[in-house]
């Protein structure tokens, strides 16, 4: 068997920057990335990434064979909460896998094995826990426990078919296979999951925390201090390049980079045939030597970020959405 499969519906406009995901992907050879997408735009896709043209309707009607939910009246983005049950809904794909999973594409992805170790494929059955990175182990124990956790949740059908996103493959999934006590392997210390809300890099550091009152868990924010952290990507490996307390410049390796929500400035012409550029806040660069100015420049705040302003006015409009589904009920 091959060790994994991410599987990436995804429909609408690719990300600007995709052939620099691609990149990432191509490096990452091991694994097999499978794309359902309406986006024909020809990419230069490597080897280990098979893509299928579909509409979205041809998801709904796998959603309805194989996992039996009416899902006519979802759109899109609401396929966040199906993820933990991608290993069923797409099971004709991924039976030659010892591992499945889901990710996001507005990432770049370091050389992901320097971090997922044969002993952590041996040792868990669940691997990382977070939407934009999951992966679950392909075999009939965890199918019956995903189909157990669809059973579980209150009320699970009906908020599968409603268009607000109830965190089914994050906070949801990750409480029941706790209580079912699966292992589950944890990385806090190497995604570079870059906060949405400031210009500068901000690392947002997730941990699973447990309410034993309500007997719930839930996912605790933190932030990694701004020493003018940036990018870079070279020879498929990711680094984070920052000032020390020192002053010093230093490198940490990541396993991957999520730029969430982040609207990012890619200029085509000048990514053609490289193997190389750096990250830096909301653009892409062609690769070249980081000094301290460099790391200095981009460490500064703005008064007015257009983003803020941008995801604050979502949320709210969720949020509402939200109470109208309660008040319904």
């Amino acid at each position: 068997m091959s060790p994994l499969v991410l599987i990436c519906p995804y429909f609408g406009k690719l990300p600007n920057y995709f052939p620099l995901t691609l990149l990432s992907m191509k490096n990452n050879s091991q694994i097999t990335w499978l794309i359902f997408t309406d986006d024909r735009t020809e990419y230069n896709y490597p080897p280990n990434v098979q893509i299928k043209y579909v509409d979205f309707d041809e998801i709904k009607q796998l959603i309805k064979e194989n996992l039996d939910i009416d899902a006519s009246g979802i759109k899109p983005y609401k396929l966040c909460d199906y993820r933990p049950f991608y290993g069923i809904i797409f099971q004709e794909y991924i039976r030659e896998y010892d591992f499945w999973g889901h990710c996001d594409f507005d990432c770049i992805f370091g050389n992901l094995f320097n971090f997922i170790s044969d002993d952590i494929f041996n040792g868990y059955e669940k691997i990382l826990y977070l939407g934009h990175l999951s992966l679950y182990k392909n075999d009939e124990k965890m199918r019956n426990l995903i189909l157990s956790f669809k059973e579980a949740v209150p009320d699970a059908e009906k908020k599968l078919q409603q268009d607000y996103p109830y965190q089914f493959d994050e906070v949801l999934i990750t409480q029941y296979l706790l209580q079912e006590k699966l292992p589950i392997y944890i990385d806090d210390d190497n995604i570079a999951d870059i906060y949405c809300l400031k210009k500068p890099f901000y690392i947002t550091k997730s941990q699973v925390q447990t309410d034993v009152v309500n007997r719930r868990i839930y996912l605790k924010s933190s932030f990694i201090p701004n020493n003018g952290l940036i990018f870079s990507y070279h020879n498929g490996k990711l680094q984070g390049i920052f000032l020390d307390e020192h002053g010093e410049i230093r490198k940490k390796e990541y396993m991957y980079l999520h730029l969430q929500k982040r609207p990012m400035d890619y200029q085509e012409s000048l990514f053609q045939s490289v193997d190389s550029f750096l990250i830096l806040p909301n653009f892409f660069s062609p690769y070249k030597y980081v000094d301290k100015k460099m790391i200095h420049k981009y460490r500064q705040d703005v008064f007015f970020y257009g983003n803020f302003a941008r995801i604050k006015w979502k949320n709210l409009k969720n949020r509402f959405k939200r109470m109208k589904i309660k008040i319904g009920q």
